[in-house]
């Protein structure tokens, strides 16, 4: 796990108020209320620990799309992760085509 992300999502997580955390929570519907707690903190130890890391970079994006938190420090913390996750999608893309056509060359 990337401490740069834990630590931006912490951040991010101290950029919504208490009406937006209560709206993430309700969108992360896959975090159990029992696992939910007010510290920010904890919570985005909780969010990196139940989707991983990539997988909750995107999540928190989409929440934020969907909050429309789009306020300059929050997309200055999200972005540079959604890059790196999209930029590694793409790369595992073109391997996975070039495999297919190596293998249809066969």
């Amino acid at each position: 796990m990337s401490n740069t992300w834990a630590t931006d999502l912490m951040n991010i997580m101290e950029e919504l108020d208490d009406d937006e955390c209560e709206k993430l929570f309700l969108l992360l519907e896959e975090i159990p209320k029992s696992k939910r707690t007010n510290s920010r903190a904890k919570m985005a130890e909780i969010i990196i620990s139940r989707y991983g890391e990539h997988q909750s970079i995107l999540k928190i994006s989409k929440a934020m799309d969907d909050l429309q938190k789009k306020d300059p420090k929050v997309l200055k913390l999200l972005e540079p992760h959604v890059e790196r996750v999209e930029s590694m999608k793409r790369q595992d893309a073109l391997k996975r085509k070039h495999e297919d056509e190596k293998e249809n060359e066969r």
